[in-house]
């Protein structure tokens, strides 16, 4: 099953912002402007709790095999020190 690494940098006020006026053009069904579409990275859903990135190909992520397993190691160092949270989702 594959696995997807993202990091979550929390929500500082321009973030709050930015996602009012997301959900705010998502309920009156209305286009959301180009800015915040980029702000969020084009994702139909922002995360409340801040802004989610992935992190495949990022230096500070890379994956290892041994004989039965295989994986992720996430070197904490090498991220941006504002990322609070990683979160590992498992595809279907």
């Amino acid at each position: 099953m594959p696995v997807q690494l993202f990091a979550i940098t929390p929500a500082d006020a321009h973030y709050r912002r930015m996602l009012t006026i997301h959900q705010t053009c998502t309920e009156a069904k209305v286009e959301i402007p180009a800015a915040v579409q980029a702000f969020f990275q084009f994702d139909a859903k922002p995360e409340p709790v801040g802004q989610k990135f992935n992190l495949d190909g990022n230096a500070g992520v890379a994956t290892f095999a041994s004989n039965d397993s295989e994986g992720f190691e996430v070197y904490l160092d090498d991220l941006d020190p504002s990322i609070r949270v990683l979160r590992f989702v498992a595809g279907k």
